[in-house]
């Protein structure tokens, strides 16, 4: 009894894992589409591309219009 009862609470952990994980990557994707819409309004087109490219300038950028904040 105990076997099936730790088998449900791990399924569970890897269905809640894989849950976030897909949660954070659509956030993710929001934000950086928001972010580039941001950039190229501004007439800022090659940093909206080097956000999509670069994850420190995407960071820079997404600090720089209150989108996140330094931790």
């Amino acid at each position: 009894m105990c076997e099936v009862a730790d088998r449900l609470e791990n399924r569970g952990r890897i269905e809640g894992r894989m849950e976030g994980e897909l949660l954070g990557r659509k956030k993710g994707e929001q934000m950086l589409g928001l972010l580039i819409t941001k950039l190229s309004a501004a007439g800022r087109s090659t940093d909206a591309e080097l956000a999509a490219k670069d994850e420190e300038a995407g960071r820079r950028f997404y600090e720089e219009f209150g989108m996140i904040t330094e931790n």
